[in-house]
């Protein structure tokens, strides 16, 4: 019984921001920057989580990661996203698992559509959750909605987020899953960087700041870190691409709980305008 101790802990800590985290896929996947997102470039899971449009058209991205949080097997993620654009359209579905379900797993389902107009981005998301316990203990579910917008300049990518806006409940019994308001920033800088930042909102809870660097090295590299408040974080990674694929390796670390850690594969296919560059 002892031993599971640290690992309550934890999952007590986890389903604290569970209204913020819980129907987002990339949650504890962006860690390593900050909790920020990239908006000119994005991955299939950042596309998922922020449906804002920044692929070009006939685009496909198709991605795979797992991440491991304060060194625990219990409380393991792993993903999968795709995302592709049909002209003014990009549409993204994915699904997740956190935890284990011999004692407590999140089993997370989600399709993102965004329709751009020149160089405004409207979204949409829905979501589905299932809750696993051990030893037998029912499950729970729920299904909530999102939306959002973003729109781009040369320089300034920005966007604006709102989930869980039909308040769910897992249970009939259990509180209502807050609102979630999310403002995304990336700048892009005249070498080759940019920075990331993120201001997330929600009743009842502190505001959490997020910043967040990524800087090219070369064609095929690039380093990023991050920080995060509302817990204090700090993160970086690499990623390394080779003809198609996309390798992202990351790492995060909290004062108190340690370390986590963050591994993706990427195919990336581009249009047939692009690909005939």
């Amino acid at each position: 019984m002892y031993n599971r101790i640290p690992i309550l802990l934890c999952l007590v800590i986890c389903a604290s921001a569970f209204g913020a985290g819980g129907f987002d896929p990339a949650a504890d996947m962006t860690d390593g920057m900050g909790n920020t997102v990239v908006l000119a470039q994005p991955s299939a899971l950042e596309l998922l989580s922020v449906p804002v449009g920044g692929i070009d058209d006939g685009d496909f991205k198709l991605e795979s990661g797992y991440s491991r949080k304060f060194g625990m097997k219990e409380l393991d993620r792993v993903y999968l996203a795709s995302v592709r654009r049909f002209g003014p359209l990009t549409t993204a579905l994915g699904i997740s698992q956190f935890g284990r379900s011999n004692l407590y797993a999140e089993k997370l389902g989600r399709l993102a559509v965004a329709y751009n107009v020149d160089s405004l981005s409207l979204g949409a998301t829905i979501s589905a959750m299932i809750v696993e316990f051990g030893n037998g203990y029912d499950n729970l579910s729920g299904v909530t909605v999102g939306v959002g917008c973003g729109y781009r300049t040369r320089r300034l990518k920005t966007a604006i987020m709102f989930e869980n806006l039909t308040t769910p409940r897992l249970h009939a019994g259990s509180p209502e899953i807050n609102v979630v308001s999310g403002l995304h920033l990336e700048l892009l800088g005249p070498g080759p960087y940019s920075v990331t930042g993120r201001v997330t909102l929600e009743p009842t809870e502190k505001p959490q700041f997020g910043l967040g660097q990524k800087i090219r090295l070369s064609p095929r590299g690039s380093f990023f870190w991050g920080v995060t408040t509302a817990p204090r974080t700090y993160g970086g990674g690499v990623q390394v691409s080779y003809r198609s694929y996309l390798i992202t390796i990351a790492a995060s670390y909290h004062s108190t709980l340690g370390l986590s850690n963050h591994v993706a594969l990427s195919l990336v296919r581009f249009g047939d305008e692009k690909a005939g560059r």
